[in-house]
């Protein structure tokens, strides 16, 4: 309706949540208007620090409060950015889930890429058990879990090594119903800073379930596209699940059918199943497709990234 004035209280804080410097911003707003700002225009004096972050508290009540935020190359006017969270200031748990686990922090990749998630200090505080198992790229399944110190403190950076498919870290306690994370996918083999800064987090045990899963994807003038899926659930049995994956917008419609084990991922590459003569019409063009994912069982989840061995560009999001 009216210009709105709102007072932006900016924070930088070190990779653990301490506070590093704080600054304030009047700011007047345009109904349906936007700005960006550069934390580096706004701390100009900082010696920054490997994994700071920054919180944004707003006093306009008439905005909605998640940002769109995250890296900017400049050189290459490059954006990876992803949605905001909210800091939890209150009491949240996960209910307890007798038999199995409170929550989850599944992390599976392709042998193309490499992945790295970073947890935020931005929930509430609990004490919890963590246990960790993988499915290493030679076999089938999750092997059996054991307890680990990653993420002891609520929040840390977790690499997946080079040999792992699956990672999947389990939690039971007083555990945070919501473990703020991001994922960071690259090109393996690839020297460059480019990399995907998708939001996601860690899923407790009253996370509703889904059976289907849709997303899009970049495909050709270099760019592979990768589809990678887990099948875990909390109480640890998830069962063999079968389905079919659709692909629209490369031509013809592509269809492949789908089965993955129980209490394991796996990954699709699209340059694997699309007929040759696809790849080579598309070698100097590239398009923007969607895909659609329907399976018969409830406990699935979905990433995708379209990525390029070339110089390294890559884009990625988690399925919906």
């Amino acid at each position: 309706t009216s210009d709105e004035e709102a007072s932006l209280t900016i924070t930088l804080y070190r990779s653990n949540g301490d506070s590093v410097d704080v600054k304030k911003i009047n700011e007047r707003f345009k109904p349906f208007a936007s700005k960006i700002y550069y934390v580096d225009q706004i701390f100009e004096d900082i010696v920054y620090e490997e994994d700071m972050f920054v919180g944004v508290s707003c006093s306009n009540d008439e905005v909605f409060r998640r940002m769109v935020v995250g890296n900017y190359h400049k050189k290459n006017d490059h954006l990876e950015v992803a949605h905001s969270y909210p800091w939890q200031t209150n009491e949240d748990h996960c209910p307890e889930n007798k038999g199995g686990l409170d929550s989850f922090l599944a992390m599976y990749s392709n042998n193309r890429l490499n992945l790295k998630a970073r947890v935020f200090p931005t929930n509430c505080v609990g004490e919890f058990k963590v246990t960790s198992s993988e499915q290493k790229y030679n076999t089938d399944v999750l092997g059996s879990s054991s307890n680990t110190d990653i993420l002891k403190d609520g929040h840390g950076t977790i690499d997946l090594s080079h040999d792992t498919q699956f990672k999947l870290l389990g939690f039971k306690g007083n555990v945070p119903s919501r473990l703020n994370s991001n994922f960071i996918y690259t090109v393996n083999g690839t020297i460059s800073n480019y990399s995907t800064d998708i939001a996601t987090g860690a899923k407790s045990n009253v996370y509703p379930p889904k059976v289907s899963h849709w997303g899009s994807g970049v495909f050709g003038n270099g760019y592979d596209f990768a589809l990678m899926i887990r099948n875990c659930n909390h109480l640890c049995n998830a069962s063999s699940t079968k389905g079919k994956l659709e692909i629209y917008g490369l031509e013809n419609k592509i269809e492949l059918d789908i089965l993955i084990s129980g209490q394991s991922s796996q990954s699709i590459l699209l340059s694997e199943i699309v007929q040759k003569d696809l790849i080579v019409a598309l070698a100097k063009n590239d398009v923007v497709f969607t895909w659609f994912l329907q399976l018969d069982q409830p406990n699935s989840e979905t990433f995708w990234t379209s990525f390029r061995d070339i110089d390294g560009c890559i884009v990625g999001e988690h399925g919906f």
